[in-house]
């Protein structure tokens, strides 16, 4: 005598009918910038649900955003894998301030602007203040 049991995999045809969410984390070299200097990053692009490179885009959209509010530059950047790398260079004259770093996809763009990543940068310009010291030396020597 045989049984025949017939399972259902409920979990599989959950994670089917989920919808894909692509994420887009930024890293950048650091925190505080000057003028004049550049502001390298990479980018992974994953998917939300399984955390793993998202095949969905090759293309992302970087932006840098000034302290006005304003898209100053957008960089397009090829993802291979789930990864890019980029950098832009802040002008010798950009103003002081919050700056924005914008990325997201165009996958991204059917959703929500809730889900794109941002990351604020400082950029402020670095004076050395002048200090004018007077130094005054009394030296003894004594002969041996």
């Amino acid at each position: 005598m045989f049984s025949i049991f017939v399972f259902t995999d409920k979990v599989s045809n959950t994670i089917a009918t989920k919808q894909t969410e692509e994420q887009i984390y930024l890293q950048t070299d650091r925190a505080f910038y000057k003028p004049g200097e550049d502001i390298w990053f990479s980018a992974w692009t994953v998917d939300r649900n399984v955390h793993c490179p998202s095949e969905i885009s090759d293309i992302i959209y970087v932006d840098l955003i000034n302290p006005n509010g304003k898209v100053e530059k957008t960089l397009r950047l090829l993802s291979l894998e789930g990864r890019s790398n980029g950098d832009f260079h802040l002008a010798d004259e950009s103003p002081g301030g919050i700056y924005k770093l914008r990325a997201y996809s165009l996958w991204m763009k059917n959703i929500a602007e809730d889900n794109y990543f941002e990351k604020e940068i400082t950029v402020q310009k670095v004076m050395l203040p002048n200090l004018l010291m007077k130094l005054k030396r009394n030296f003894l020597f004594e002969a041996p």
